[in-house]
């Protein structure tokens, strides 16, 4: 490996990659760091994801007098120019690079590069615990860049490099890293609605809430308005309040914390937990049509940054199109998911991202439905940064009042801005 590279990381204001909103690097010659470089870019429209400011802390009003990226890169290029360019993860920094080259119709140059990440075979944070390398302040791009050009120099002191075993698996057995999760009546066993009393808080992203409460009495259930010791279920909407990212859950979920925490039969469930019991259940009044109801989930928790949204965006878009199914596509933030649920526990999911998707479609009753799943897996597993979980279930009873469930619920494909 050499010892005269510039390391190179970026950092993007929105899942687009063309959304650069910072570059940095750390120039080295002669196996020494001798200049550090970090610029602030104006993205287009200044417009920035919530998600991607919790990662690097970015914000628009940081980025409103700064240059765009063509001035910017009138800056950098220069100094970048025929050299060998080191990155951890560079698939994704010199795809950004290329794709913003591209929306700005500027000439893209061929750049010869190395990758850390796939030396190493570990996160930025990890390799640099491993070999003893002080990461100072994680996600801005200049320390990171320097971060990596010191990974890149203490890897070729020790002529050794490592291969990443995921990067490995990634061609040879593609379903390894997925969880076929068989179909089951799990959530239906967990949220029983016969007698027992919900209270709903936070904003659905499904249904409404009279709609939900209308749901869960046409199964027998009972609603309420206030958290007491005689309410059974607590089902929490999915979109977030701006507080709960900093632990401000508002009155009603820290006062049903504090008695599920007391042993109360309390239990506080998820909006997507809810759903799927809704799903697996049937109204009192339920009716049949001949045809069943296949409904597929996938969740992915994905490294910010690390996966091709635009390729998953367009999954879902040319999926709706082509086999007239019900679609429902989100990202929720995992810190929320841990701390209100328990999800993910132990888990370090500071720098990531949950996506789910709920795929449902109508098949005649005698339909084998598995290449129908198979065809969803294999699409999604293709796009880069994707690996994830799944479950199905085939729906014979209760047709009609499903079908009429999934009209009261709308679409959603757009994943961005």
């Amino acid at each position: 490996m050499e010892n005269n590279f510039i390391a190179i990381d970026v950092e993007t204001a929105q899942g687009k990659r063309w959304s650069i909103c910072q570059i940095g690097l750390a120039i080295v010659e002669n196996g020494k760091i001798v200049k550090t470089v970090s610029q602030l870019v104006q993205p287009p429209n200044n417009d920035y994801s919530p998600f991607n400011i919790r990662i690097h802390k970015i914000t628009p009003e940081m980025t409103v007098n700064s240059l765009y990226f063509p001035e910017v890169w009138k800056e950098i290029y220069p100094l970048i120019e025929n050299k060998k360019l080191v990155a951890h993860n560079a698939s994704f920094d010199i795809s950004c690079l290329n794709q913003v080259l591209g929306f700005y119709n500027i000439e893209k140059p061929s750049f010869d590069y190395d990758c850390t990440y796939k030396l190493s075979g570990q996160k930025l944070k990890e390799a640099c615990k491993s070999l003893n390398i002080d990461l100072k302040n994680h996600h801005d791009a200049c320390c990171d860049a320097e971060a990596c050009a010191n990974i890149y120099l203490k890897l070729s002191e020790q002529e050794c490099s490592y291969i990443n075993p995921k990067l490995n698996s990634k061609k040879t057995s593609r379903t390894n890293k997925t969880k076929k999760v068989v179909p089951s009546n799990k959530n239906t066993n967990d949220i029983n609605f016969k007698n027992n009393i919900f209270c709903f808080t936070g904003k659905l992203s499904e249904l409404n809430r009279s709609q939900a409460e209308k749901e869960v009495r046409s199964r027998t259930g009972l609603t309420q308005k206030t958290i007491n010791n005689q309410l059974d279920y607590l089902i929490i909407g999915s979109i977030p309040s701006s507080g709960w990212k900093h632990g401000n859950y508002g009155l009603k979920i820290e006062k049903a914390l504090e008695l599920s925490n007391k042993n109360s039969k309390l239990k506080i469930i998820s909006e997507e937990d809810f759903m799927i019991a809704l799903e697996n259940s049937t109204e009192c009044d339920k009716g049949e049509i001949d045809q069943k109801f296949v409904s597929f989930r996938y969740e992915a928790l994905l490294e910010n940054g690390d996966f091709d949204i635009d390729s998953l965006e367009k999954f879902l878009i040319d999926f709706n199109e082509s086999s007239n199914s019900h679609i429902t596509a989100k990202f929720e933030d995992p810190n929320i998911l841990q701390a209100l649920y328990g999800r993910f526990k132990g888990e370090d999911v500071e720098n990531s991202i949950l996506f789910r998707c709920r795929i449902v479609k109508q098949f005649p009753l005698n339909k084998n439905i598995q290449e129908f799943i198979n065809s969803i897996v294999s699409k999604l597993e293709e796009i880069d940064g994707v690996k994830g979980n799944f479950i199905y279930s085939e729906k014979k009873e209760g047709t009609a009042s499903y079908a009429k469930l999934f009209q009261e619920i709308p679409s959603n494909i757009k994943l961005t801005p």
